[in-house]
Parts: structure tokens; C-alpha cells; sequence
């Protein structure tokens, strides 16, 4: 072989180590999560930036803890990321028509409190993407529902249960008001 063929030869470039953090849930389960999917995530993208947090010292600091949200939805958070951790970070929330893919679709057709809970983690979390999916299914599942069978699905009180809860409140605070004039 020529120096020229040698010189000619593409380089390969050296690999990139994956660069894992450690998240806490708020029951105590620690998941890893990669450096390219927590993009996904503006409150962990944040979390990292202000706890001095970096790729040569990821390993060894402690986990940064999500008080909010449970080790079982963290999981599937960080599974989404991780599936999306290629994809471009939107500034903003889709707006518009937002088309949800096939991957997608299976992935947040989950039981309706897991499915709860998730909505609520991607607010939380700030995964914008993730979170309108969630919003686009769960409009899709009302979607032809009428009022009533929406106020059942999303557990709206009637105003009835409403009327209830709060004479159940007053009567409660005048009973501790009641009791604490006897005591003093």
C-alpha cells in the first residue's frame, strides 16, 4: 500500500462514551438515564446545570431526586426519553395538528391512573413532546364521549358531590373551632 493510499484513508473516529446520570424517584427508586435523553427533560436538563452536575463527575454524584414522581411512572419517563433521545427538543409546545406516531400511541395506551400519572410527571419534568402526546390520546379517548360519560372517565365531582364536600368542610372546621373554645 502507497503513503498516498495510507494518507487517503478515513480516520475512525473515537466513540463517545454514553454519559448516564442517576435519578431518585419519590419512593426511593434510582434509575439511570443518558446524558443525550435527559435533553428531553428541561427541569433535569436544568437540575444538572445548577447542581454542578457534568460528564466527568456523573458517576459519582448522587442521585438527583424527583420528589413528584413515583419509581413506576419515572421508569416510563425515562424509557420515553431514552426511545426519543435522537429526536430534536422542541422551545416550545407543538402547536397545530400534532400527528402521534404509532410508537407513541402504544406507549401511552396505559391504564387510566398510569396514564394520569404520566401526564403529570412530563408536566413536571417538562417533556414537552411527551406531554402533548399524552394530551393528544387522552382527547382522542373523549373524543364523541358525551358530558356525562366524560365527567365519569376524567372523575369530575357532580355539583351535587361538590355541595357535599364543601358543607362536609365547614361542618368539620366549626367542629375543630368547637373544640378548641371548649379546651381554652
Amino acid at each position: 500500500m502507497s503513503a498516498e493510499a495510507v494518507a487517503a484513508a478515513p480516520i475512525a473516529e473515537e466513540a463517545t462514551p454514553v454519559v448516564y446520570y442517576s435519578i431518585e424517584s419519590n419512593d426511593r427508586v434510582v434509575l439511570k438515564i443518558s446524558e443525550q435523553a435527559i435533553k428531553q427533560s428541561a427541569t433535569l436538563s436544568n437540575s444538572i446545570t445548577n447542581l454542578g452536575y457534568s460528564a466527568e463527575n456523573a458517576e459519582s454524584m448522587v442521585p438527583i431526586p424527583i420528589e413528584k414522581v413515583n419509581g413506576k411512572t419515572l421508569k416510563l419517563v425515562v424509557e420515553w426519553c431514552e426511545h426519543h433521545k435522537a429526536d430534536p427538543v422542541p422551545e416550545a409546545y407543538p402547536s397545530g395538528n400534532t400527528v402521534l406516531p404509532v410508537w407513541d400511541r402504544k406507549f401511552v395506551d396505559i391504564e387510566h391512573d398510569a396514564l394520569t400519572d404520566l401526564v403529570n410527571a412530563s408536566n413536571f419534568l417538562e417533556v414537552m413532546t411527551l406531554l402533548t402526546y399524552c394530551c393528544k390520546f387522552i382527547a382522542g379517548l373523549a373524543k364523541g364521549m358525551s358530558p356525562e360519560e366524560m365527567r365519569v372517565f376524567f372523575c369530575i365531582p357532580t355539583d351535587e358531590e361538590d355541595e357535599k364536600a364543601e358543607r362536609f368542610g365547614k361542618e368539620k372546621t366549626e367542629a375543630s373551632a368547637t373544640s378548641a373554645d371548649t379546651t381554652a
